[in-house]
């Protein structure tokens, strides 16, 4: 990723659209994941998604940060079947489609379902086929992990709002958006939650847990794409991915952030930027024990987070 005269280096022929969006906003959910990690020993629930937190399952959280966002032209998302009756409640169009156990082939099919063009909807709203518009230029997706439990729609307002505001304000076409939190962030509004964060020159951060991209990246970056995904909250393999040099910096805390945007540029060919926000809502999902039970206690009314 990054923000300098190495951005026109990374762009192939002919000049790329940026993000964000300019028209409407699609959005990819990934909520495909079976429960069969550490979270199985205290919830029986056979997918992640349907693990419920308060009065409502994990996904729902997402989906009603989803419906207060303005101009949402789509939503597609990876899940099982039982999500149907849930996804029928919404008034916006959405989709959903069967996941597999790959996480990198869930966003290839998400975004190729999304890519087939608008959504048919329903009586109430809820839409099951896509209408393929053959002329329908590519646009960003935002792409989120179902169990994103904190993040509201406010805070995914100030995500796309910041992603606009570094557009106009370093002029280069980015192609991802990544946020990434704070440490300080993420222990304010959560004391004692227990995250992975990567020490660079900047500060300490952990990443968040979604992302605005044009989908053409995904095939254009390949396997290496899917190794980054793939280890996303694993950084020092993630570094493997990048080089020696790459991972030697990083030990010794000498990376900056812009360095390792333009790292990321030249091996995957991908323009980029990190987002530097302090919403500990987005860096935070629940992958163990101690996160559903932080999560319960903080939406234990079964609505908004509760501060403290």
């Amino acid at each position: 990723m990054l923000r300098s005269t190495e951005a026109s280096n990374a762009k192939e022929s002919g000049e790329r659209p940026g993000i964000p969006p300019e028209g409407g906003l699609r959005v990819l959910v990934l909520a495909g994941a079976a429960n069969r990690g550490k979270l199985a020993g205290v919830a029986s629930e056979a997918w992640e998604a349907l693990i419920p937190v308060g009065a409502r399952p994990m996904v729902r959280y997402v989906f009603d940060a989803l419906a207060g966002l303005p101009g949402l032209e789509a939503v597609v998302v990876v899940g099982p079947g039982p999500l149907d009756p849930l996804l029928a409640s919404y008034r916006f169009p959405v989709r959903r489609i069967e996941p597999s156990e790959d996480l990198v082939t869930n966003l290839r099919r998400g975004l190729e379902a999304l890519a087939a063009g608008p959504v048919a909807s329903t009586g109430n709203g809820a839409g099951r086929e896509a209408v393929r518009d053959e002329g329908r230029d590519e646009g960003a997706v935002l792409v989120i992990a179902g169990d994103a439990v904190l993040v509201t729609a406010e805070v995914l307002k100030q995500f796309l709002d910041r992603c606009a505001g570094l557009v106009s304000q370093e002029g280069h076409q980015y192609e991802v958006f990544y946020p990434i939190v704070p440490r300080e962030a993420m222990e304010r509004l959560l004391p004692g939650t227990r995250r992975t964060y990567v020490r660079l020159k900047d500060g300490e951060f952990t990443g968040g847990n979604l992302f605005l991209l044009r989908p053409s990246v995904v095939e254009r970056a390949g396997s290496l794409l899917g190794e980054m995904v793939a280890w996303r909250k694993k950084p020092w393999r993630m570094a493997r991915v990048l080089g020696v040099s790459f991972l030697v910096a990083m030990a010794f805390g000498r990376l900056r952030i812009a360095a390792i945007e333009k790292v990321i540029a030249r091996r995957l060919g991908i323009l980029g930027r990190a987002v530097i926000l302090p919403l500990a809502e987005i860096g935070f999902d629940v992958d163990k024990p101690a996160d559903l039970e932080l999560a319960r206690r903080r939406l234990a009314n079964g609505g908004e987070t509760k501060k403290g």
